[in-house]
C-alpha cells in the first residue's frame, strides 16, 4: 500500500511535489513550443499528443463557467489547507504532495496562459477521453492514495479502540500495545469481544 512505503518526512514530500511540478511544467513548455494550438500528433493507435487549452478543471469540467481568477483562488485555498493538514498528519503527506505538486502545475498555467495546457489524448476509434496532463494525473493519483490511506487509518483506529475496550472489559489494563488475553475476555464477556479480535 502507498502509505507503507511512501516517504512521510516534510523534506521528502516537498521533493516529490517539486518533481511533479517541474515534470509537468517542462512537458507543457515542450508541447507549447512544438505543437500549434488544437493540433495533434498520433503516436499510437490509441494515443496522441495534442495541444488544447482548458479553462475549466480536470478533464475539461466546468469549462467557461467561471473566470480564471476564481480557479486560482480556489486552488490556493485548497493547497494551503492541504499543506497545513498534512503537516500534522504524516501518514497523508505523500498523497498530499502529489496533489499539491499537480495543483501548482495547473495554477501556474492559469496565471501564465489564462487556461491549463492539456496534451495527453487517449482514444478508442472515434471516442476520445478528455485530454489531460501530468498535473491532472498526479492529482488523481494523490486523491486515490489519500482515500486508501484514510481507509487504512480508519481500520487501525477501530482496532485500537476495540483493543482498549477489551482491556477494560477483561480487566487487563496496561498500555495500548500490551497483548490482550482474548480467551480471558471471552470467558468474562463473550458477547462483547469485537469480531476483529475473535480469531
Amino acid at each position: 500500500m502507498p502509505g507503507r512505503f511512501a516517504p512521510r518526512s516534510l523534506a521528502g514530500c516537498c521533493t516529490i511535489a517539486a518533481l511533479v511540478f517541474l515534470g509537468d511544467q517542462i512537458s507543457k513548455c515542450a508541447v507549447v513550443k512544438c505543437l500549434a494550438l488544437e493540433s495533434a500528433v498520433e503516436l499510437l493507435p490509441f494515443f496522441s499528443l495534442v495541444r488544447v487549452e482548458n479553462s475549466g478543471v480536470t478533464f475539461g469540467l466546468l469549462r467557461d463557467v467561471l473566470p480564471p481568477f476564481v480557479f486560482v483562488i480556489i486552488s490556493l485555498i485548497i493547497v494551503v489547507s492541504l499543506c497545513i493538514w498534512a503537516k500534522n498528519n504524516p501518514v497523508y503527506r505523500f498523497p498530499v504532495s502529489l496533489i499539491v505538486g499537480g495543483a501548482f502545475g495547473n495554477l501556474v498555467d492559469r496565471i501564465v496562459y489564462k487556461a491549463v495546457i492539456d496534451f495527453l489524448d487517449f482514444h478508442l476509434l472515434s471516442y476520445h477521453w478528455p485530454a489531460f496532463n501530468i498535473a491532472d494525473s498526479s492529482v488523481v493519483l494523490g486523491v486515490g492514495f489519500l482515500m486508501l490511506s484514510s481507509q487504512e487509518e480508519e481500520k487501525k483506529m477501530k482496532k485500537k479502540l476495540s483493543m482498549l475496550a477489551l482491556m477494560v472489559l477483561a480487566g487487563c489494563g496496561g498500555y495500548e500495545n500490551e497483548k490482550v488475553d482474548v480467551n480471558k475476555a471471552k470467558e468474562n464477556n463473550p458477547l462483547l469481544v469485537p469480531p476483529c479480535l475473535d480469531k
